[in-house]
């Protein structure tokens, strides 16, 4: 009967939330409770990097076919394409990660995460790419998102109604893709390059670096939804890495396949490939951003599509016997796929 409530000291810590300052008497001063307690310590040391495990991929020439040459010539690099000019909306869903490689590989061990709405007392404002601004309380974000993941929950921006409907529609539309065509287009995109068009360009442009195949569960235990892996190999986005090849002439090589580690995707090694490749660029970096959704789906399937055309372009050169491809009466992307496939 005398209960009268219960307080979570670690969450009020968390969240930023201090206790009022207790007045000290010392001599004829007066100084703050944290004020006597840190006269002895200084603030903590930064974390060592781990420069060992961030080895040079540069020298890793890939070996393409005339087929991958081919597709990749057909690339859209417009700004049309999610690949390369991501705008958040309806159909994608922001998550708090403070630490994607740790995400990453518990993801590949097959753990699943419950996927939770933004803590009552916080609010963020977005971007103009509707992404959502954390910088002025990042050390916040990143500590309750690391708590978080400890008890295999993620929070995402979207308060709790919002974040119900939002799931239940990304669900919906997972569940009669899987009906309609037998795949699954949920991908989990971890870690954005902001770039810029040109050196005097004001508006920054977001790509996503690492795709991963994931899908979203209905869970029996809270009513919620969970998200887990679905245990297929990770994706580099090539279409960005051809974009900064033919388009911006920075060429980076190494991540096609993904580099390793011994639990999965090795992303900080991926971070800082890229994160060197780009170092030149005014205002270019790396953003720890998570995003689920199925957004990308077209843009990775678009070279599939163009793949059923290529074959279609040998068959037809062998079914008919042509030799356009030697006597120049097809067009260039014809030859190609006959002397690649015939």
């Amino acid at each position: 009967s005398s209960f009268l409530c219960a307080i979570d000291i670690k969450r009020c810590r968390n969240s930023g939330i201090r206790p009022m300052a207790v007045l000290v008497k010392e001599k004829l001063s007066v100084q703050t409770a944290e004020e006597e307690a840190g006269k002895g310590g200084g603030a903590e040391a930064p974390k060592a990097l781990q420069l060992h495990r961030m080895r040079d991929l540069s020298g890793q020439e890939e070996s393409l076919s005339k087929q991958k040459i081919w597709e990749r010539n057909l690339l859209d690099f417009s700004l049309r394409n999610a690949l390369l000019n991501f705008r958040a909306n309806k159909n994608t869903l922001q998550l708090m990660a403070a630490n994607l490689g740790e995400l990453e590989d518990r993801l590949a061990q097959g753990e699943e995460f419950s996927l939770q709405p933004l803590p009552a007392e916080w609010q963020f404002s977005l971007r103009d790419a509707k992404i959502y601004e954390i910088e002025n309380q990042k050390d916040l974000a990143d500590s309750i998102a690391a708590e978080e993941l400890k008890q295999r929950r993620i929070r995402s921006f979207l308060k709790e109604e919002e974040l119900i409907l939002h799931l239940k529609n990304m669900y919906r539309s997972a569940k009669s893709s899987i009906e309609e065509n037998g795949s699954n287009t949920l991908f989990l995109a971890l870690g954005f390059l902001r770039w810029f068009e040109t050196d005097i360009s004001e508006r920054a442009r977001y790509a996503p670096l690492v795709l991963i195949p994931v899908e979203l569960v209905r869970s029996n235990r809270n009513k919620g939804y969970v998200l887990r892996s679905r245990q297929e190999d990770a994706q580099v986005n090539i279409t960005l890495l051809e974009y900064l090849r033919q388009v911006q002439e920075i060429k980076i090589t190494g991540l096609d396949p993904l580099p390793m580690d011994e639990k999965g995707v090795d992303l900080p090694l991926v971070f800082h490939t890229v994160r060197q490749a780009v170092m030149a660029k005014k205002g270019w970096n790396i953003e720890n951003l998570a995003f689920f959704g199925p957004v990308f789906l077209r843009a990775v399937c678009h070279v599939e599509r163009h793949q059923k055309s290529f074959r279609g372009f040998g068959k037809q050169c062998r079914r008919i016997g042509s030799d356009c491809g030697r006597n120049g009466s097809c067009s260039a992307e014809r030859r190609l796929g006959c002397t690649a496939l015939g």
